[in-house]
């Protein structure tokens, strides 16, 4: 059975049919830690994806897919304030849009336990200095420099 049509936000010019929210941390030794999950593929990714009809912006949708994807470990609210809706990469070639969050890192046992609860099979991940593997959507992104100029923009 065919999938039904979604169609693209409008966004700056561009057609979005999906987005995501890259969640970091920063620990005291200013060490960037990037959190990740895995795909049906068991490749890794940020937490996103494709647009529903209810989704007015491409930031709409990476919250809705962000909190979903946490096991509603992340608040919808909660990401609405730490997230910048002017700081983001639309990956070049596609239809993605990506947001970044900066949370506290989190010990990922009530979201992994909440995933089971959910009959998810998904495994969460903390990358050291965004070392993604190489099967993941972030990948050709220097994601450790725009979070560095993330970091920078909030100091100022």
């Amino acid at each position: 059975m065919p999938r039904p049509y979604r169609a693209p936000i409008m966004f700056n010019g561009h057609e979005i049919k999906a987005a995501g929210v890259l969640l970091y941390a920063v620990d005291s030794d200013q060490k960037i830690w990037v959190l990740l999950r895995t795909t049906k593929n068991k490749g890794f990714s940020d937490f996103g994806g494709k647009n529903e009809p209810s989704d007015q912006t491409p930031l709409d949708l990476a919250i809705r897919k962000c909190v979903s994807e946490s096991c509603q470990v992340l608040e919808a609210q909660k990401l609405k304030e730490i997230i910048d809706p002017e700081f983001y990469d639309h990956i070049k070639g596609s239809k993605y849009i990506l947001y970044y969050a900066k949370i506290d890192k989190i010990d990922l046992n009530e979201m992994q336990s909440r995933d089971v609860e959910m009959e998810g099979n998904h495994e969460f991940k903390w990358f050291l200095n965004g070392v993604a593997p190489k099967h993941c959507r972030i990948a050709p992104l220097n994601i450790i420099q725009r979070i560095k100029q993330l970091e920078e923009k909030e100091r100022k």
